[in-house]
């Protein structure tokens, strides 16, 4: 019996998520005798300070003053891929306020089993 090592390169897509598991048939235990099993690994979502998922919607809190809610006034947010978004509320600010910006939200991305080629 040996052990071999193998070192591979994986690509974490932008949307995958939890419900995503990257396969790589055959990459796996072996045992005598039997074909190696597969490798499957999936994935844990990070948190982050002011984000958070829901489902493909990437949710942003942002914290106002008393003042800045009665008069809002422009702000700025980071996003996740280091792009800057300015952002005017359109009215008076409430805990229930939200703004919604289309196309800002996780990538589309396949979910489930990936069956992929391992890269050495």
């Amino acid at each position: 019996m040996t052990e071999d090592r193998e070192t591979l390169r994986i690509e974490i897509k932008p949307g995958y998520s939890t419900a995503t598991r990257l396969v790589f048939p055959g990459k796996g235990h072996e045992a005598d005798g039997a074909f190696p099993s597969d490798l499957i690994i999936t994935l844990k979502e990070v948190t982050c300070d002011n984000f958070r998922r829901e489902g493909d919607d990437l949710v942003y809190v942002h914290k106002v003053t008393l003042i800045d809610a009665l008069e809002p006034k422009p702000f700025h947010i980071m996003t996740l891929d280091s792009r800057t978004l300015a952002l005017t509320p359109p009215e008076v600010v409430t805990p229930q306020s939200t703004i919604c910006l289309p196309n800002e939200g996780m990538p589309v991305t396949q979910t489930g089993d990936v069956f992929t080629d391992a890269k050495a």
